[in-house]
């Protein structure tokens, strides 16, 4: 069996460190830059356009809201 205490060793921050009072959008630049400022591990849903561009989008119903 593999080990997974790497899991628990940094928070994750799901879709990034986003923060509606620091004006920091979910799945954004700034929340990947918040993340890493403050030593989190990353989690976000990458995903490609039908003109295979990559993007970040949770899914169908994500509306980059709070």
């Amino acid at each position: 069996m593999t080990k997974l205490s790497f899991i628990t060793r940094l928070p994750i921050a799901h879709r990034g460190l986003h923060n509606a009072d620091e004006n920091i959008v979910e799945n954004s630049k700034g929340s990947v830059l918040a993340a890493i400022k403050h030593g989190y591990a990353i989690e976000i849903d990458v995903q490609l356009t039908k003109d295979n561009q990559a993007i970040v989008f949770h899914d169908e119903n994500d509306n980059l809201y709070y």
